[in-house]
């Protein structure tokens, strides 16, 4: 009886020592309130760097409003100084435009050199004021044919048409040379042997007109645009030169009244 007693109390002892034991190592494995605050830690440490760097994007964009600032500061009198150059500009072409009308008196130049102000249409009523009996599509024709052939020679076609007026007596003709010899200047008309040159058409004579013009308008090395048609055009290039309508005095003609007639003319032609 004594024995399993003692037997019971020794296995008794035993299984409290190893609970006990048992107990002391499961204990110490279960930890995770450092783990935790690990965690905490760490978020700790890592919050202020996401705010310096949340500053730091704040401070680059705040550079970046003053830098776009400056820049529209700068540019902006650019733009301003452009506009009053613009309008400057405006102002002056204005101002010559004013001057062009108060100089463009209606006077047509007497020079032989130039761009005439009449047209076509200014040209033939001028005409037909002074020769009503004149065909008037030939009238019209040879109003543009001294407008083009002068322009392409850069004489002055007003100068050109009122010379045309004075020699034919506005068509009439009646002296050495006739209607049918297309000659509307008295190219080359000296007596009854020389009645002067003889052109095919109508254009041609005007183109030998405006020739024999540009022949004493200007010096030998300034050379015609179009084909040469008058016959007498080196001679007078090399040894003539006038400028105006007054030079043609004793040059053209032996009248002596020769310039002053056509100034005459180109008075009632600019409606004087």
């Amino acid at each position: 009886m004594k024995k399993q007693i003692f037997i019971q109390f020794i296995l008794l002892s035993s299984i409290s020592l190893f609970s006990c034991v048992s107990t002391k190592n499961t204990e110490p494995t279960e930890i995770p309130e450092p783990v935790e605050q690990a965690e905490e830690n760490s978020q700790t440490e890592q919050e202020p760097e996401n705010q310096t760097e949340g500053e730091e994007n704040s401070e680059t964009e705040q550079q970046n409003d003053v830098a776009q600032k400056e820049t529209e500061t700068v540019t902006e009198p650019e733009s301003d100084t452009e506009n009053e150059s613009d309008k400057k500009n405006v102002e002056v072409a204005e101002t010559s435009a004013k001057k062009e009308e108060v100089q463009d008196d209606g006077k047509i130049s007497r020079s032989l050199i130039g761009v005439g102000k009449k047209t076509q249409k200014e040209l033939y009523k001028f005409f037909m004021k002074n020769n009503k009996k004149a065909s008037k599509r030939k009238v019209k024709r040879l109003a543009k044919y001294y407008i083009e052939e002068a322009n392409a020679e850069g004489i002055n076609s007003d100068v050109a048409f009122v010379q045309m007026c004075h020699e034919t007596g506005f068509l009439r003709f009646g002296n050495l040379v006739s209607e049918d010899m297309n000659n509307f200047c008295g190219l080359g008309s000296i007596d009854v042997n020389n009645r002067g040159a003889t052109f095919e058409t109508e254009q041609l004579g005007v183109r030998a007109h405006i020739q024999h013009l540009q022949a004493y308008a200007t010096t030998e090395e300034i050379e015609l645009h179009r084909e040469l048609v008058d016959p007498r055009y080196e001679w007078v290039h090399k040894t003539k030169f006038v400028t105006d309508i007054f030079g043609l005095t004793k040059t053209w003609a032996t009248d002596p009244n020769y310039g002053a007639k056509l100034d005459a003319i180109l008075t009632r032609l600019e409606g004087k």
